[in-house]
């Protein structure tokens, strides 16, 4: 869909004091594997709180490489990753965390059709519905198959409760919630071993959840 430039430049004026948006500013829509964007014609990308939604990380990371220049830097922020305690993106529904594994999907979906917000609840229940459930080891794969390393790392790691229904999983899976990196564009990528699926459609952790 097209950018609300509107919207941007309220924000600008909200947020950073900014009478207009910079004349040299453009927008370009994206599908879900390609950017429409040159080779080679990028210093810096930056994705924010994405890389969770992303259908196929590899694919959108070799997009990424193709259109950095030699010299480019990627920087991803990435928040929460599934398996932590609100990896669900349903905070305001489940505070107490680990949703996607004290509750089934149907007790999930109920609560949020039960919104007073009926839209934000649709909305937020489609987006938990479509989390690839990429884990930070699996971002690093991706990177290394798109011809990316990783130059400068930063794991954020909160202090939770447990409950019974997670205490066995590892604690890189629930202990990492988030991650903040640089990345540079490698020498070669890394070739795909035969059969490889997008990160995080098949590394799926049984939930236990009935």
């Amino acid at each position: 869909r097209a950018t609300d430039v509107p919207h941007l430049a309220r924000l600008a004026r909200e947020h950073a004091d900014l009478t207009e948006l910079p004349t040299n500013l453009s927008f370009a829509t994206c599908d879900e594997r390609t950017l429409p964007a040159e080779d080679h014609s990028f210093d810096y990308v930056v994705s924010w709180s994405a890389f969770e939604h992303i259908a196929d990380p590899t694919a959108v990371l070799r997009e990424i490489r193709r259109i950095l220049t030699p010299d480019g830097v990627l920087f991803i922020q990435l928040w929460p990753f599934y398996d932590s305690a609100h990896g669900t993106h349903l905070v305001d529904w489940f505070p107490d965390g680990f949703a996607q594994y004290r509750h089934t999907d149907e007790e999930i979906a109920r609560t949020l059709r039960a919104s007073d917000d009926q839209v934000m609840g649709a909305e937020m229940l489609e987006a938990y519905r479509t989390l690839n459930r990429i884990t930070a080891d699996d971002l690093h794969g991706a990177l290394r198959r798109a011809g990316l390393r990783t130059a400068k790392l930063a794991l954020r790691a909160d202090a939770v409760h447990l409950p019974d229904e997670v205490s066995h999983l590892p604690f890189s899976r629930i202990g990492i919630s988030g991650i903040k990196l640089l990345a540079i564009p490698a020498a070669e990528p890394e070739p795909q071993p035969a059969g490889v699926e997008a990160a995080g459609a098949a590394a799926q952790i049984p939930t236990e959840r009935g």
